[in-house]
């Protein structure tokens, strides 16, 4: 029984919006998951850029460790992880036990643990809220780094992903170069091999690890001073010690250094960087950032952003229709001057597609059916077509005159032409689409993949075709032409859903420049070239990439001219891995050869295109790559530039979804089939799947040719799943249907597709001590959530701190407080913020964390920097920005007060410190860089969110 088309939603607006590129924030929601590393260091700030998100509309979900989450209840209350309107606080554990947590080893077991044990909770996570009524879908995960599992969650889940990068811009282009450190051999230091244990504190608390270490002098003999590193592009010549205190080794194998070096290259393929830094500050290494990764938005400094967010509360169409395809076999046009001379709806047109091969016995039952048929005919046969035989002549003389073949023929001409009145056909999708569109009824005899769903649809679910069986029978073949071409109610409906076709396609910056890559092969690249040809038309610079092989082919076929291309489109050739030898690509298995081949091999040739195309000046940068199935290597080479991708399933909507069930299918014992007696005993026809979402009951027999195997290991079964399901990690999926046409399938695929917290208890009545103080007298000290000094240093530091002359309001922490009870009066743990904002405070002794770098130069308060872990080594602060003195690591009384004094007093200092807090708050300002970047970011959230509507 046929459907009644649905209402449809415009291809038109669909296609244009995303040649635009000008998503609607109404249209849904952005929704992201922000997953910070179960630190002080990396949550503050991740709840910042959260905050900010949610300002400027984005629904957020902000996840803790399950542990963070009860210690934060207690230390704030449990209003403070309660949340409010968009915005909502979820935990996942982190793999450990309270007992684990008291052991010296626990930062370590901690990284290891949430880097092996947290992916599954958040997936869970994210399945739970898309299932949660009032929630919107979740659009984007964003992780801090240290935490790059959360990319792979997002990439398995077909999410986009961005990733905040919680240091500078010169930490992160500094670690993204370890790799070549070691190459270089600076990194592990050389030197004499003895055994030492090593007590260093890595991000929340201390542990203890066990590594080699050098020779004495490699540490004290100015090596680390004196080797300069001249060569990372952006960041000024800098000395070795200066790059990450993980160089700090001789062990190749040390944690801290291979678990950096691992985390940074995850965290680069993400769908974009995010940095807490704004572009004056660190305008040449993120220039050299913005050079090797698409996507690098700079929203800082947070606090300064934060607080001021709150305070603003006719190409030529008809020759694109003549020319819509790239044809791999030479056409025969003069076929469409025959169908001139037909009666109107009288021919029978029948083609099997580019792959489709037929028997001799077939061959015949065909053509004697048709003949009999009493309809005439148009037959396109490729020299390829038939295995071992060909028309009789026989059959030529008795249909002369009204049977015209042909090697190829422009199809959708051919479809077009008022002569014709159905289609007998394989029922590609491509095949099948085409034939909706064009109002024409199919006959259908389906082989090979997802045309057994097409042919489902077309006859059971739209009413516009007649099956045939599998086995080809003269006289059946003749009694369904005869159906197709008589029935009023198929006419009816295929005139009805050529009408929703239509509708669905009329019309109710800067270019972007898409790379289209389609599968070699006809069905592939025929649908991708118009839609290559739609979206240039509406904008877009494109450039459609062939094989080598089938580049010379078209040429052959069509002449030069025919990839010639014109202003804005180009196209190009990437070798597909296989040799020019004629043998290679005749043999039996050349299909499954050309597909290994392109797969295991096409993605270093692609990489390099890109390459190519970014180096040109004449061509926009690529902002999109879009491939077909079975080309997801390139979604891969796609996601490692930080390029958005788009995957164009060329099937239908329905085949899609079919094939993304083909592992639960294996998983209830569907497939592969038990023994051959399957194949023919009528399983495949009596055995009903009705359980995928938005499909009808669909025999096993119509759901895919794949399922046809009892090899658990069978190269197509395998592949396709594969491919389908590849294509979700794509950020759009594009599908070459309509939403009339496959209103169910389409609607389960879119179903599928205070500033901080504080883990201490915050003391707030320092800043009533402060009032009391006079201006720019104070020293603010503090060493951050992770820092641990020995009672030496303490006291080195107290009595420095005392021999300075100025009043000092220390933070330190409750483990190191127990060490100098009764010593001095000093606080547990304070906003630091509002501190260094405050007029009583002068200067700022500080371990020069990032956040902590940040907050004190968007306050203009002078630093002295005693640095001592990952990315704290201070050349910036004192050096290129000339707002800090530096301590040596030996701490000396004598060097603390001195240093004190120096940047309580210097004028210079002072000036260079105003001038960065002014420059801070112009960033965070309306029309700043860190303003617009943020604009920019939330733009792009709300383009996946609706992309993932649309797909």
């Amino acid at each position: 029984m046929s459907s009644t088309p649905h209402k449809p939603t415009s291809s038109y607006h669909v296609l244009t919006d995303r040649a635009r590129a000008r998503p609607s924030m109404a249209m849904a929601r952005p929704h992201t998951i922000v997953v910070p590393y179960p630190g002080a260091g990396n949550i503050n700030p991740a709840l910042q850029l959260a905050k900010l998100l949610h300002h400027h509309g984005v629904y957020i979900t902000f996840v803790n460790t399950e542990d963070n989450h009860r210690r934060v209840q207690a230390t704030e209350g449990a209003g403070a992880v309660r949340g409010r309107d968009g915005f909502r606080f979820e935990a996942i554990p982190d793999g450990l036990s309270d007992a684990d947590r008291g052991k010296q080893d626990y930062g370590q077991s901690l990284l290891a643990s949430t880097t092996t044990r947290c992916a599954a909770p958040l997936r869970d996570l994210i399945v739970r809220l898309n299932a949660t009524p009032g929630v919107p879908p979740v659009t984007c995960v964003l992780p801090t780094g240290l935490m790059a599992f959360a990319l792979d969650v997002a990439r398995d889940l077909g999410i986009p992903s961005m990733v905040f990068w919680c240091g500078g811009a010169a930490s992160l282009m500094a670690n993204l170069r370890m790799r070549e450190l070691k190459e270089r051999g600076y990194v592990p230091l050389k030197g004499k091999l003895a055994p030492t244990r090593i007590l260093f504190f890595f991000l929340c608390s201390p542990i203890t690890i066990f590594t080699a270490r050098t020779d004495e002098s490699f540490l004290t003999n100015g090596y680390l001073d004196t080797t300069v590193i001249d060569w990372i592009p952006g960041v000024p010549p800098i000395t070795l010690g200066d790059i990450s205190s993980f160089v700090r080794t001789t062990d190749p194998n040390d944690f801290g250094l291979a678990f950096c070096e691992t985390e940074i290259r995850k965290c680069t393929k993400a769908g974009a960087l995010i940095l807490n830094t704004f572009d004056s500050l660190d305008a040449d290494v993120l220039a050299a950032l913005r050079s090797e990764f698409t996507r690098v938005y700079t929203v800082g400094p947070l606090g300064t952003l934060l607080r001021q967010s709150a305070a603003d509360t006719d190409r030529d169409s008809s020759n694109a229709a003549e020319s819509s395809g790239l044809s791999l076999w030479k056409q025969d046009a003069e076929c469409l001057d025959w169908l001139d001379t037909q009666a109107h709806r009288s021919v029978v047109y029948v083609n099997f597609g580019s792959h489709t091969v037929v028997t001799p016995e077939q061959l015949a039952e065909f053509a004697w059916g048709l003949a009999s048929s009493g309809h005439p005919f148009l037959w396109s046969i490729r020299d390829d077509d038939v295995r071992g035989g060909g028309l009789s002549a026989a059959f030529m003389a008795d249909t002369a005159g009204r049977c015209r073949v042909t090697a190829w023929c422009p199809q959708e001409r051919v479809l077009r032409h008022p002569a014709v009145g159905c289609f007998l056909t394989h029922c590609g999708w491509n095949s099948t689409c085409e034939s909706v569109a064009a109002g024409v009824p199919m006959v259908c005899w389906p082989g090979f993949a997802d045309q057994y769903a097409n042919c489902k649809y077309a006859c059971e679910v739209w009413g516009v075709g007649v099956r045939l069986d599998a086995e080809v029978r003269r006289e059946q073949v003749a009694s369904r032409v005869g159906e197709a071409m008589g029935s009023e109610e198929i006419k009816t409906s295929a005139a009805r859903w050529k009408e929703a076709a239509l509708a669905a396609c009329c019309p109710g910056g800067s270019s972007p420049h898409v790379v289209v890559l389609p599968y070699p092969e006809a069905g592939n690249i025929n649908p991708a070239l118009q839609m290559a040809k739609l979206l240039h038309r509406h904008g877009a610079y494109v450039t459609f990439v062939n094989t080598e092989h089938n580049h010379r082919r078209v040429q052959a076929t069509e002449g030069a001219g025919a990839v010639r291309g014109r202003e804005g489109f180009r196209f190009e050739a990437i070798p597909d891995g296989l040799s020019s030898e004629v043998a290679d690509r005749a043999a039996q298995d050349s299909t499954i050869v050309l597909c290994v081949s392109i797969t295991t091999r096409g993605a270093a040739p692609f990489r390099a295109l890109l390459a190519r195309l970014a180096a040109d000046p004449g061509v926009p940068p690529v902002t999109c790559v879009l491939t077909t199935l079975l080309m997801s290597f390139a979604l891969d080479v796609a996601r490692e530039q930080g390029i958005p991708t788009m995957a164009f399933w060329t099937c239908s909507a329905a085949s899609f979804l079919a094939d993304m069930r083909l592992p639960e299918l294996e998983d209830r014992g569907y497939v592969p089939l038990k023994n051959e007696g399957y194949l023919t005993n009528g399983h495949l026809d009596t055995t009903v799947i009705d359980w995928i979402p938005g499909m009808p009951p669909i025999r096993l027999g119509d759901f895919s040719s794949f399922v046809r195997t009892t090899d658990p290991d069978d190269f197509c079964l395998r592949l396709i799943a594969s491919e389908a399901n590849n294509c979700k990690k794509a950020d759009a999926l594009v599908i070459n249907t309509f939403d009339g046409l496959e209103a169910d399938v389409l609607a389960a695929l879119r179903a599928d597709n205070s500033t901080g917290l504080s883990l201490w208890k915050q003391d707030a009545e320092c800043l009533a001590w402060l009032d009391a103080q006079q201006p720019r007298s104070v020293v603010y000290v503090s060493f951050g959530s992770i820092a641990v000094v020995t009672p030496e240093q303490l006291a080195e530091f107290a009595w420095g701190l005392a021999a300075s002359g100025h009043r000092f309001l220390w933070c330190i922490r409750d483990g190191l407080r127990r060490q100098t009870a009764g010593r001095c009066r000093v606080t547990a743990w304070c906003p630091q913020e509002q501190v260094l904002r405050h007029p009583a405070v002068g200067c700022f002794l500080t371990h020069s964390g990032w956040n902590s770098t940040c907050e004190s130069m968007a306050a203009g308060v002078p630093m002295v920097c005693w640095p001592g872990f990952a990315d704290q080594y201070t050349r910036y602060v004192c050096e290129a920005w000339g707002i800090g003195v530096r301590l040596d690591a030996e701490v000396k009384r004598e060097q603390v007060a001195e240093r004190v004094r120096a940047a309580m007093a210097s004028e210079e200092m002072r000036r260079d410190a105003a001038k960065w807090k002014a420059e801070a708050e112009a960033a965070a300002g309306p029309g700043g860089s860190s303003y617009q970047n943020l604009l920019a970011m939330v733009r792009a959230l709300g383009s996946s969110s609706n992309s993932s509507q649309e797909a």
